[in-house]
Formats: structure tokens, C-alpha cells, sequence
């Protein structure tokens, strides 16, 4: 399937929740195809797993700016109950096992006049 086939198929469908399995020498291809999907449906959560996030999961996601979430190792019992959590509506996703995310923490500052 071309990256153009990708886009297509993309916009034609409704997705909650995309992932994807990666290995190191996927990253260009994948970043390629989380850009296609923030840009055809930017509320699609994206997901990844694999053996270069479960080495390098703050790498993972610094380096696809795209992507939502990483696991680290076996997700066979965490990516179910984030699943789960995210079809709740629930914002509670902070124990789910092996679950990589960045938080950006934003201070503001008032300055007096």
C-alpha cells in the first residue's frame, strides 16, 4: 500500500484508535503514516508498541511527535484496560501497565504591573 493508498483509506473511515508494531528501522515509515493520520483525523488516538518503544519509549515519542502513546514490553494486559478506559471516557489512564506518555507541564508566570 502506498503512503497515497494509506491517505485514502484513512479519510474514507472512521477510526478511534490506531496502532502501530515498531521496530527501529520503521520509525521514518511510521512517522510518515501518524502524520497522515492527525492530518486526516486529528481525535484518532495513536498508539504504538514493539520492541524500539519498549527499548526507547521517551525517544519513541519525542521522536513521533504524532503519536499518542507507547508501550514498553508486553501490553497483553495493559493495552486491554487502556482500551477500555479510553471507551469509558475515562482520563484515568496513569496505572495501565507498561503505558508511556509525555506530559508537558506549562507554567505560567503574572507578572505584577
Amino acid at each position: 500500500m502506498t503512503y497515497g493508498d494509506f491517505d485514502r483509506y484513512i479519510r474514507e473511515r472512521t477510526f478511534d484508535v490506531i496502532g502501530f508494531q515498531v521496530f527501529s528501522y520503521d520509525l521514518n515509515s511510521v512517522k510518515r503514516h501518524l502524520a497522515l493520520i492527525k492530518a486526516a483525523s486529528p481525535r484518532t488516538v495513536t498508539v504504538a508498541g514493539g520492541a524500539h518503544p519498549s527499548g526507547d519509549p521517551e525517544g519513541t515519542l519525542r521522536y513521533l511527535a504524532d503519536l499518542d502513546y507507547a508501550f514498553q514490553g508486553e501490553a497483553e494486559a495493559g493495552f486491554p484496560l487502556f482500551l477500555d478506559r479510553l471507551q469509558a471516557g475515562s482520563s484515568d489512564i496513569g496505572d495501565v501497565p507498561g503505558l508511556a506518555l509525555i506530559i508537558i507541564v506549562v507554567c505560567l508566570m503574572r507578572s505584577r504591573l
